[in-house]
């Protein structure tokens, strides 16, 4: 009895495919990676022109001269303790990135989340004595004084 209904359904469902009839195409495969790629390549792009900062956040850039290129060396490596102190250390989370700007002089930019957040973390860094003593070394490699520090604060729109 089985074999009876499977033989009287199987013409009608063998029938609704013809013979030659292609229902999807497959891509060769170098289509499938080079469309890959190019998608890849578009969310880069996307990626590396957003925003380097969302609205509201806070930017802070710190600029000194420092002149000699072994008195930088020595500043750069204090500069690159303080700033591993700071994401150890800190208790207020912040980004921080050391800077050679174009005219040689060095410095530092942070990302502050809100202004009372780079208020906390100013806070932190005058009262934590490893901090103070990473500054000071920069200080001493670069003869300067803190008041040679120029700062600029800005709030990103």
């Amino acid at each position: 009895m089985g074999f009876i209904l499977l033989a009287s359904f199987s013409p009608t469902l063998a029938g609704h495919h013809k013979a030659g009839v292609v229902h999807a195409k497959i891509k060769p495969l170098k289509e499938v990676v080079a469309e890959r790629n190019a998608e890849s390549q578009k969310k880069l792009r996307l990626e590396e022109r957003a925003p380097i900062a969302t609205p509201g956040k806070i930017i802070v850039v710190y600029k000194f001269k420092c002149a000699g290129f072994a008195r930088q060396q020595d500043a750069m490596r204090a500069l690159a303790a303080m700033i591993q102190h700071e994401r150890e250390e800190a208790p207020v989370t912040y980004a921080s990135s050391p800077l050679i700007f174009e005219d040689g002089d060095m410095g530092a930019v942070d990302q502050h989340k809100s202004i009372g957040s780079y208020n906390e973390a100013v806070k932190w860094q005058d009262e934590n004595t490893v901090w103070q003593a990473h500054l000071k070394d920069i200080l001493n490699s670069c003869d300067i004084s803190p008041d040679d520090i120029q700062t600029t604060v800005a709030q990103t729109q």
